[in-house]
């Protein structure tokens, strides 16, 4: 499993669902129950469609190639498991989740597709990836606290 804390910005879109509003919206301010109500609908097997912006290849190329010389073309959806999905802290239009999900699994993008289910579209403010199988943030060492003598034997 994967996990990570998100924090999407309900106020717009962008072409790469990460910082930068390329659409801005009017919207009304969603409560804290519709956005909860909305999470619910994201947790467990769902679909998701994998965004132009990533490495996956298709046909030999990989998206973002395509995205960046202009082109979209239809992608298919993918199966992934979202295991947890929590709402950690919401002020709007600020929202902060918690997230454990299968590999495969684009965060920028269920990011963006919360976004448009509640109506405000959304992007990543910011994303901190918290663990990648046994691999855990609170275990990481700051790159000066390594020694680098016990590292080389």
């Amino acid at each position: 499993p994967r996990a990570a804390s998100p924090s999407p910005r309900l106020t717009g879109a962008s072409a790469t669902a990460s910082r930068g509003v390329d659409t801005p919206r009017d919207q009304k301010t969603p409560t804290k129950e519709i956005i909860e109500s909305v999470l619910s609908t994201y947790r467990g097997k769902i679909e998701q469609v994998p965004p132009m912006y990533s490495a996956k290849k298709v046909g030999g190329k990989k998206l973002y190639e395509l995205a960046r010389a202009g082109k979209e073309i239809e992608r298919k959806p993918v199966p992934i498991i979202i295991h947890e999905l929590k709402l950690i802290r919401y002020v709007w239009p600020m929202l902060e989740l918690d997230v454990k999900c299968s590999s495969g699994t684009y965060i920028r993008s269920l990011a963006h597709d919360i976004g448009q289910a509640l109506g405000a579209g959304a992007y990543l403010e910011e994303l901190t990836r918290t663990e990648i199988g046994p691999y855990r943030i609170e275990d990481a060492i700051i790159p000066e606290h390594l020694d680098i003598k016990a590292l080389s034997h």
